[in-house]
């Protein structure tokens, strides 16, 4: 899910909520919020996460590099970066298993259609 609350010419900001599932990791939810901007051809210049992306058991080890594009009718933006992952499954000893990632997040939404009141 993402939400687009404000957007003043090519700034637009709002919250991202993921739910994910895999399999090194036990079920999680998050949400983010962030702030974005895009050239007048739809290509995203810069997009900032509010506090780091820390989801699951990761929290990033580096800066978060950005790619994208925004239409009238979708946008779609990849973020890969770097993490420390704790693998909660993986318990020796009384010692946590840790493990450096890369990961990449892409966001991807296609408007919807409007409710039409009846």
């Amino acid at each position: 899910m993402m939400d687009v609350v404000s957007q003043t010419a090519g700034t637009f900001a709002g919250r991202v909520g993921l739910t994910a599932t895999g399999s090194s990791e036990p079920p999680c939810s998050s949400s983010f919020g962030y702030t974005a901007s895009m050239r007048p051809d739809g290509t995203i210049s810069d997009f900032r996460v509010d506090g780091g992306l820390g989801v699951g058991t990761c929290s990033p080890v580096s800066a978060p590099t950005f790619s994208g594009t925004v239409t009238n009718t979708n946008i779609k933006i990849t973020i890969t970066d770097r993490a420390m992952c704790r693998d909660i499954f993986g318990i020796v000893r009384e010692f946590e298993r840790v493990q450096e990632t890369d990961r990449t997040l892409t966001i991807s939404l296609n408007r919807s259609a409007p409710v039409s009141a009846s």
